[in-house]
């Protein structure tokens, strides 16, 4: 078991030097289980599969990921058939930890949302973000990408 501790913002727009980060990653994902406090998903990124089980809201939740093959994969992909998400996801390492900022697509298209992940709570808890365009939705449970599979962008 590990503990994820991360923060979530809603951008506007993509940052200005976004040309300058690496290539963005192509990732597929459904939800097998989705609720208030526990989501079991699978993903594509790459030729990587994956299958992860989150527990808990906010800032620090539980988070499980287990590697899985292609196989597995796609005799599983049915079960989401309602609740999937696709998206380009750009990453960077930053002082606090990892900087993601995902631009959604198909149904969702339009929607940016960044998150940062750190190693420690009390880092995380006096972060402030280097956009000035962010505003900040981790304990707004219509963002998580559960919700969003199942439901669409949240009005704003």
């Amino acid at each position: 078991m590990s503990e994820e501790i991360e923060r979530k913002f809603l951008l506007n727009e993509l940052p200005a030097d976004i040309a300058t980060w690496p290539q963005p990653a192509a990732i597929l994902q459904g939800y097998l289980q989705k609720d208030q406090h526990k989501d079991l998903r699978i993903r594509k990124k790459g030729n990587k599969y994956t299958l992860t089980a989150k527990h808990g809201t906010g800032l620090v939740r539980e988070e499980n990921e287990q590697e899985i093959d292609k196989t597995l994969f796609d005799i599983l992909w049915p079960f989401t058939a309602e609740a999937r998400i696709e998206k380009l996801r750009y990453t960077r390492v930053i002082d606090e930890g990892e900087m993601v900022i995902d631009k959604y697509l198909g149904d969702l298209s339009g929607l940016l949302l960044m998150e940062v992940e750190f190693n420690d709570e009390q880092l995380a808890r006096t972060y402030s973000p280097p956009l000035n365009f962010a505003k900040e939705v981790t304990d707004d449970p219509r963002y998580r990408n559960a919700a969003l599979a199942a439901h669409g962008t949240p009005a704003i």
